[in-house]
C-alpha cells in the first residue's frame, strides 16, 4: 500500500510543514492554507478537495492518485514561489474512481464545499464531509452485490481471540470468541475487506492471510471497563446481558473497537449499528481454511465452478450473499436441518408457485444496503424510488406465502406490510427524479404550498423570457435574435453583427464578440432577478423538505432490514429447491446417528461440468461402528481425491437442508469436516510441502471429534516412501484407537502397503478404483469397490499426459525390470520364511516329545530344574 501501510501512517513530506510555515506568515494563497488545514487534520488519508466541477489532490496525494487511476499530473503554482502537484477527477465521475481507490486499500477523505460558491465572498468554506476505506464502503455502486463487505476487528486477550465483524452496509453486526488455531479459518469464512487490530504483531497469528488484498489498521487499545461503557453507551443499555454480550472477554474490545472506528470514519454517525449478535462456532457444522479452498465451496479468481456457482438460482442480491453464508456455515441442530428441508421439499413440488415468486423476487433491489444508505444520510431521491418500489412487491408476496400457509415459517420470516412508507414516498418525490437535490426536479407537485408557489414563479419565469425572446424578433425584425444565459454575464440578447442596424437604443451592450454583439435591456434585467432568486429559493427548500423527509423514512428502516433479510432466507431457499428440482436431486435422511451412507452419488460440482449421464456413481458408506476408515487406493488420476471431496460436499448440502446427488442417503450429523489435500510449500512461512502437510494433519488430530469427517489425499508423498508410509500408517492406527478422535475418515493413499491395515484393525476397510486391462490398453472405470489396488499405472498416467513415446517406452522397461527383480526377492524372501516354518515346526516337534515324557508327578525339584535347563540348552543350540 505504499506509504500508507501496514500501520496506516502516511508522513506529510517536509515540504509540506516548510509551507506550513510559509502560512503562517501569509505568504501562499488562501486556498493553499485551506488545503494545508485539511490535511493536517486527515494526515492518512488521500484527501480529495472539491473545487468546482473536479476533486483535486495535491502533491504526494496527487502522485499517488495519478498512479493508481491512471490520469495526468501536473502542478500549480499555490503563492510563494511554490510549485504544487496536481490531480483531478470529474465530480461526476467519482464513484468510479472512488471503487478503484478503495479496492487498492486507499483510505480516501473527501473534502465538499459547505457554503455557496454564488453567495460566498473570496475563498469558499470546505470541510471533510466523508472518509472512506474498504471496510466502511456504504454506496451499494462501490461493493460488490453478491458478498458482504466485512470489516473486521480482532482482539487478544491471554489466549483467547476476540472476532468482531459488521458489514456497514447492511447492518450485519457479529461477535465471538475462539482459540488461536480456528483465527485463521474464521478470518477466512468471514472473507473482511479490512482488519483493524491493536497491535501489529497480532497480524502474525493469521499469516496464511493475503494481506496485500486485506487492508489492515492499527487502534488504540481500550481499557476493558472503558470498552464496556463505550458499549453500553452506543447501544444505549445498562447491562452488557441486555446486548447479549456477557461473558465475552476479548470480544468486548473487539466489539468496541469496531464502533470507534466507525465513528472515526463516518463522521460520528454509528446509526447503521443497530444490533449485535453473538455467533457461537458450535452453531455450526465447523469448515477450516483448507476445507472451504479444497472443496470449492465459493467462487475463485479462477472462474471454474464452485458449489455456490452451481447452487446459485437466487433473484436478489440479497438472497446470494445470504446463501454464500449458508454454504459456509451448514446447519448442525437436527431440528433446523429438517425444518429448513421441508420447506425446501415443499417448494420442489409447487414448482408454479416457485415461478411466481421469482418472478415478484426480481423486481426487488437491494434493499437491505439502499435503506443503510439512509441511516448514512448518503441516500438519494433515486434510491428513495428503488426501496418504495422494492417494497411495493412484498405485499403480493406475502399473500403467496398465505395463501400456502407459509407466511411464518421460521425458516423465511415474517413480512411487514410498509403501506405507510410507500404513500409518503410517492407523495413527497417524483417518479423520475434528479439524482442531485436542489434543482427542483425531486419534491413532488402539491407536498408543499411554499415549494409549489416559488417553482410555479421560477416556471413561469422562464416563459417570459421565451415570450420577450419572440416580443423583441418581432419589434426588432430580427429573426435570428436569442436570448441566452451564462454564469459570468447572466442573460443576454445575442444580434448577428450583420444585423446590428436594426438594434433599439434601449439595448445596451454588455459584452462583444467576433460575429455578434450581446445586449441587455431593462425588463431582461428583472426576470433574470425574479428567476436567480426563486432558483436560490428552490434548492434552499428542496433541500430543507429532502432533509426533514429522509428523517421521517429513517424510522421505517428497522423493519426494511427485517423485510429484506425474509427476502434473503426466501430467495436462498428458493434457489436450493431450484437446485434440487433442476439436478433431479433426492431428499437425504439426516439424523443424529453415526453413519453416513450416500447410494448412487455424485460429485455434485463435476458432475454440473459434465453431465448426469457421463458421471460414474458410486456408493460411499462411513460408520463409527463399521467402517469408520476407508483406505482407498487406484492410479493417480482416477478419481480417489474426487471421491472423497464428494463424501465431503454431499455431507454439507444435506446439513443446509438442501437434496443431493444421491439415489439413497442417510446423513448422522457431523460436527466439523477437515480436508487434508494437495502440496503446496508457504514460502513465506519458511514451511516446506511435507511441514505443510504435517500442520494440517495435526490441526486435525487435535480437533476432531468422533462427530467429524476428514478426507485425507495422499498423507507422506512430502517426504521419503518408508517416513510416508510410516506415518500415513500411525496417522490411521491413532485415528480409530483414540476413543476421542475416531472420526470418520477416507484416505486415499498411494500406499498399497497400507491395505493390509485392515487385517488388524476392525473398523478399517479397503477400496480401490476399478481398472479395465486390455493388452496395452488401460481404461479407468471411475468406479470404487471394495478391495485393494495392486498397481498404480503411473507409465499410463504419464503416457496420457503426452510424455513423449520414447520415455515411455524406457518408462515401462525400467518398471518391468523393477517388478522382475522384487518378484525374485519376493520368491527368496518366501523360500526362507518357509526353511524357518519348517525348522520352527521341527524344533516344536522335538520340544513336544520331550515334555511329553517328562514324570510331572514324580519328579523332584532339582530334576524339575535340571530338565528345564536342558531345554533351553537345545532351543539355543537350534538356534545357532
Amino acid at each position: 500500500m505504499g506509504c500508507w501501510g501496514l500501520n496506516n501512517v502516511y508522513i506529510l513530506k517536509k515540504t509540506l510543514l516548510e509551507e506550513d510555515n510559509k502560512n503562517k506568515i501569509n505568504k501562499i494563497s488562501p486556498g493553499r492554507k485551506q488545503y494545508l488545514t485539511l490535511k493536517k487534520n486527515n494526515p492518512n488519508s488521500l484527501l480529495l478537495v472539491r473545487m468546482g466541477d473536479f476533486y483535486e489532490a495535491f502533491e504526494d496525494d496527487a502522485k499517488k492518485l495519478s498512479e493508481i487511476l491512471g490520469i495526468a499530473l501536473t502542478s500549480r503554482d499555490s503563492g510563494g514561489g511554490v510549485k504544487t502537484d496536481l490531480s483531478g477527477i470529474p465530480y461526476h465521475s467519482l464513484d468510479k474512481h472512488l471503487s478503484k481507490l478503495v479496492n487498492a486499500g486507499i483510505k480516501v477523505a473527501i473534502a465538499e464545499q459547505t457554503s455557496d460558491p454564488k453567495k460566498t465572498k473570496g475563498l469558499v468554506s470546505r470541510e471533510v464531509t466523508k472518509i472512506i476505506t474498504s471496510g466502511t464502503v456504504t454506496d451499494p455502486e462501490l461493493l460488490d452485490k453478491f458478498s458482504n463487505n466485512y470489516l473486521l476487528s480482532i482482539s487478544k486477550l491471554n489466549e483467547t481471540y476476540g472476532l468482531a465483524y459488521l458489514d456497514i452496509s447492511t447492518s450485519e453486526f457479529e461477535v465471538l470468541e475462539i482459540r488461536k488455531e480456528q483465527l485463521n479459518s474464521e478470518i477466512s469464512k468471514i472473507s473482511p475487506r479490512e482488519i483493524i487490530i491493536e497491535d501489529l504483531s497480532l497480524q502474525n497469528d493469521f499469516l496464511e492471510m493475503k494481506k496485500d488484498d486485506i487492508r489492515i489498521s492499527i487502534v488504540q487499545r481500550l481499557d476493558t471497563e472503558k470498552a464496556k461503557l463505550n458499549i453500553l453507551r452506543h447501544f444505549k443499555k445498562e447491562l452488557l446481558s441486555d446486548i447479549g454480550l456477557e461473558g465475552l472477554t476479548a470480544g468486548i474490545n473487539a466489539v468496541a473497537n469496531t464502533i470507534s472506528y466507525v465513528a472515526d470514519n463516518q463522521m460520528g454517525n454509528t446509526s447503521q449499528i443497530t444490533a449485535i449478535e453473538v455467533q457461537k462456532t458450535n452453531n455450526h457444522l465447523q469448515l477450516d481454511t483448507k476445507a472451504i479452498n479444497d472443496l470449492d465451496l465459493l467462487d475463485k479468481s479462477d472462474s471454474k465452478k464452485s458449489l455456490f456457482s452451481i447452487l446459485n438460482y437466487t433473484s436478489t442480491s440479497i438472497g446470494a450473499r445470504n446463501l454464500k453464508s449458508w454454504i459456509i456455515r451448514p446447519l448442525i441442530n437436527l431440528e433446523s436441518i429438517l425444518s429448513r428441508q421441508n420447506i425446501i421439499e415443499f417448494f420442489v413440488e409447487k414448482k408454479d408457485i416457485v415461478f411466481n415468486l421469482e418472478v415478484l423476487l426480481k423486481k426487488i433491489p437491494d434493499i437491505e444496503r439502499l435503506s443503510n444508505k439512509i441511516r448514512a444520510k448518503t441516500v438519494n431521491p433515486r434510491d428513495l424510488i428503488s426501496i418504495k418500489n422494492g417494497i411495493k412487491i412484498l405485499p403480493e408476496i406475502l399473500q403467496i406465502l398465505r395463501d400456502n400457509d407459509i407466511d411464518s415459517n421460521l425458516n423465511i420470516g415474517r413480512i411487514t406490510k410498509l403501506d405507510d412508507l410507500v404513500n409518503l414516498i410517492e407523495n413527497s418525490i417524483v417518479e423520475d427524479p434528479s439524482i442531485l437535490v436542489g434543482d427542483g426536479k425531486v419534491i413532488r407537485e402539491g407536498y408543499n404550498k411554499e415549494f409549489d408557489d416559488i417553482r410555479n414563479i421560477s416556471n413561469h419565469a422562464r416563459i417570459s423570457i421565451a415570450k420577450l425572446e419572440s416580443h423583441y424578433k418581432d419589434r426588432t425584425g430580427i429573426k435570428n435574435l436569442r436570448i441566452g444565459y451564462n454564469r459570468v454575464f447572466g442573460y443576454f440578447i445575442e444580434v448577428s453583427n450583420s444585423n446590428k442596424k436594426n438594434v433599439p437604443e434601449d439595448f445596451q451592450v454588455r459584452q462583444t464578440l467576433s460575429n455578434s454583439e450581446r445586449y441587455i435591456t431593462t425588463e431582461i434585467k428583472d426576470l433574470e432577478s425574479k428567476i436567480l432568486n426563486a432558483r436560490d429559493l428552490i434548492s434552499d427548500i428542496e433541500k430543507d423538505l429532502y432533509l426533514k423527509l429522509c428523517e421521517e423514512i429513517s424510522f421505517y428502516t428497522k423493519i426494511i432490514i427485517s423485510n429484506a433479510k425474509t427476502v434473503g432466507n426466501l430467495d436462498s431457499i428458493l434457489s436450493l429447491a431450484n437446485a434440487s428440482f433442476k439436478n433431479e436431486w433426492s431428499k437425504p435422511i439426516v439424523n443424529d446417528g453415526v453413519k453416513i451412507s450416500f447410494i448412487e452419488s455424485s460429485h455434485p460440482i463435476i458432475e454440473s461440468n459434465i453431465g448426469s449421464n457421463m458421471f460414474i456413481k458410486n456408493d460411499i458408506i462411513l460408520s463409527n461402528d463399521e467402517d469408520q476408515i476407508s483406505i482407498i487406493t487406484g492410479p493417480n488420476m482416477s478419481g480417489k481425491s474426487t471421491y472423497i471431496r464428494q463424501a465431503a460436499l454431499l455431507v454439507i448440502l444435506s446439513q443446509i437442508g438442501c437434496f443431493i446427488p444421491a439415489k439413497n442417503s442417510t446423513v448422522g450429523i457431523i460436527d466439523k469436516i477437515f480436508t487434508r489435500a494437495g502440496l503446496s510449500d508457504d514460502i513465506s512461512g519458511g514451511n516446506s510441502t511435507f511441514m505443510i502437510e504435517m500442520l494440517e494433519t495435526a490441526s486435525i488430530l487435535n480437533q476432531s471429534t468422533n462427530r467429524s469427517l476428514a478426507i485425507l489425499d495422499e498423507i507422506g508423498r512430502g517426504t521419503s516412501t518408508y517416513d510416508g508410509l510410516a506415518i500415513a500408517t500411525a496417522i490411521v492406527e491413532f485415528i480409530h484407537n483414540t476413543p476421542s478422535v475416531a472420526c470418520k475418515t477416507l484416505f486415499a493413499t498411494h500406499y498399497h502397503e497400507m491395505t493390509e491395515i485392515s487385517s488388524y484393525l476392525p473398523r478399517v476397510s479397503n477400496l480401490k478404483v476399478q481398472v479395465s486391462e486390455d493388452k496395452d490398453d488401460v481404461i479407468f472405470l471411475h468406479k470404487i469397490v471394495k478391495g485393494a489396488a495392486n498397481k498404480s499405472y503411473g507409465v499410463h498416467v504419464a503416457k496420457l499426459a503426452g510424455i513423449p513415446e520414447n520415455v515411455i517406452i524406457r518408462a515401462s522397461k525400467i518398471l518391468k525390470s523393477f517388478e522382475n527383480e522384487k518378484n525374485k526377492n519376493d520368491k527368496e524372501h518366501q523360500l526362507s520364511m518357509d526353511m524357518l516354518d519348517i525348522n520352527k515346526n521341527q524344533i516344536s516337534d522335538e520340544l513336544i516329545d520331550q515334555i511329553k515324557n517328562i514324570d510331572v508327578e514324580n519328579i523332584t525339584p532339582l530334576e524339575a530344574i535340571n530338565k528345564l535347563y536342558d531345554i533351553k540348552k537345545y532351543i539355543n543350540r537350534q538356534g545357532e
